[in-house]
């Protein structure tokens, strides 16, 4: 996962991953996946993008059609 490639080289801002935490959590629910000891919560946090993106091309679609 991309998540477990990056955080790591965060450390130096005191961001620790709880490996088991991270293989835990699911996209479709908010989840804390720090450490116990990390200065920074981390959390996963669910998000719908490409819901997002397709609403607005709508939008922009039908007002251009206007």
């Amino acid at each position: 996962m991309l998540r477990a490639r990056m955080l790591p080289d965060l450390e130096f801002l005191g961001i620790r991953l709880d490996p088991m935490r991270h293989r835990a959590a699911v996209p479709t629910a908010t989840t804390r996946i720090d450490a116990g000891d990390s200065a920074v919560p981390v959390w996963v946090v669910p998000a719908a993008e490409e819901r997002q993106i397709a609403r607005e091309v709508v939008g922009r679609l039908e007002a251009k059609g206007d």
